[in-house]
């Protein structure tokens, strides 16, 4: 900076005498390469994907819940039989009882502490679910059920087709609140 400094200065000089002509070099800064090696992304692991399933099945519920249906291709996604049939089947009365699911503003659902076992194409997911939806009625939004519950939930995942897939899930156990995982 002072070298630029001193350059401007002396072009401002006065028109006198004229100075002898004189040469400033200076030394470019050392000049530096960065390679970088490319990343290549994993593909997740069977246990990752089953999780991801585990996850994705809840949320169907929700999505297909409100407003209900049955034909909601989330359910497939997550879903095969017997699971499909039965989450299709609720969804479809709800249709036509005028009813529908929905989260709660702050919604303390969640599905934590996540366990899966891969055994060939079929997997064991154990996990802690909080379930805080609320069933209201759609015509008058009226709400007939908000009860939080929480529990350990025990699932079966398999590998159908192109992904694995929800065919059961059951509650191992189950109570009114938020701690039902508690040890």
């Amino acid at each position: 900076m002072a070298l630029l400094a001193g350059l401007l200065l002396a072009a401002c000089g006065s028109s006198g005498s004229a100075a002898p002509a004189t040469s400033t070099t200076t030394e470019a800064p050392p000049s530096s390469t960065t390679t970088s090696t490319p990343t290549t992304t994993e593909a997740p692991t069977p246990e990752a994907e089953i999780e991801a399933v585990y996850r994705a099945f809840w949320d169907a519920t929700i999505t297909a819940n409100n407003p209900p249906d049955p034909g909601s291709p989330a359910l497939a996604e997550s879903m095969a039989d017997p699971m499909l049939a039965h989450v299709t089947e609720q969804v479809a009365n709800r249709l036509e009882t005028g009813q529908a699911i929905r989260l709660p503003e702050g919604s303390l659902s969640s599905v934590s502490n996540v366990e899966v076992e891969v055994v060939g194409e079929e997997a064991t997911v154990m996990a802690c679910v909080v379930d805080d939806a609320v069933v209201f009625d759609r015509a008058s939004g009226l709400v007939l059920n908000d009860r939080v519950t929480s529990g350990w939930t025990r699932a079966t995942v398999r590998l159908v087709g192109d992904g694995w897939r929800v065919v059961s899930n059951e509650y191992t156990s189950r109570s009114e609140g938020v701690d039902g995982c508690a040890p």
